[in-house]
């Protein structure tokens, strides 16, 4: 994927001549884009990085003896932005306190997905609920790793028997998790489709969140809230 968006990136650098006189630019996540950056950066054109997270706190994603150096390698192009936007409050803290010019915007969901939230909620209001739910794209290392382990903990304690079964669910993650080791305490979903994801919100008692590590913020968590479902 890195060398992918560099390729990219290379090309998008000899295009920007063609385009009109451009008076700013977003990047999401400069560093994968390098090539594009530091051509803007030659032509004086102001840069605005948008930052999901800060990719070299992300552990699963680096080498762990080169975590620090991508790490100032990552700042030191922010610092040549005139501007960070970002997602999580302690990723802008942690910039602003080394000179940065950060901004934090809170994630807020799109209106269709605002819509599909509210309408979950409201659908909550009536149904019985069963279980706690996991969901998350597994492909990302920090989400399965969390899923894994809650998995392994809900089978060896049980917890079916108590609070109900851990249902997990998402993105590819029939490729990603085996279900098999842990047994019927698990209620494996696989890939969900938007309406049997909402058919199963409206009926879930909660949603378990749990990451050991990364970086960035869960946006799930907001949408859970908006839609009325309790984020443990």
């Amino acid at each position: 994927m890195v060398y992918r968006l560099r390729k990219f990136s290379e090309f998008w650098a000899g295009a920007v001549k063609e385009l009109p006189a451009l008076s700013m630019a977003l990047l999401d996540a400069p560093i994968y884009f390098l090539p594009l950056f530091r051509h803007l950066l030659r032509l004086k054109i102001p840069v605005i990085a948008l930052s999901q997270n800060i990719e070299s706190l992300a552990p699963h994603q680096v080498c762990h003896n080169r975590a620090l150096r991508l790490l100032t390698e990552d700042l030191e192009i922010f610092m040549r932005c005139r501007l960070v936007i970002t997602v999580s409050r302690e990723e802008c803290f942690l910039l602003s306190n080394l000179g940065i010019r950060a901004l934090f915007v809170p994630y807020y969901p799109v209106q269709p997905i605002q819509a599909r939230l509210l309408a979950v909620r409201e659908q909550r209001r009536t149904t019985a609920k069963h279980g706690i739910l996991m969901v998350g794209t597994t492909k990302n290392l920090p989400t399965r790793d969390g899923m894994e382990r809650a998995a392994a903990y809900w089978h060896e304690h049980r917890l079916d028997r108590d609070v109900g079964k851990l249902i997990i669910g998402g993105y590819q993650s029939e490729t990603y998790f085996d279900p098999r080791p842990f047994g019927d305490s698990i209620d494996f979903r696989g890939t969900l489709t938007n309406e049997q994801m909402d058919s199963l919100l409206s009926r879930v008692k909660a949603l378990l969140a749990y990451q050991r590590s990364g970086a960035g913020v869960l946006t799930r968590n907001r949408e859970m809230l908006m839609a009325g479902i309790p984020v443990l």
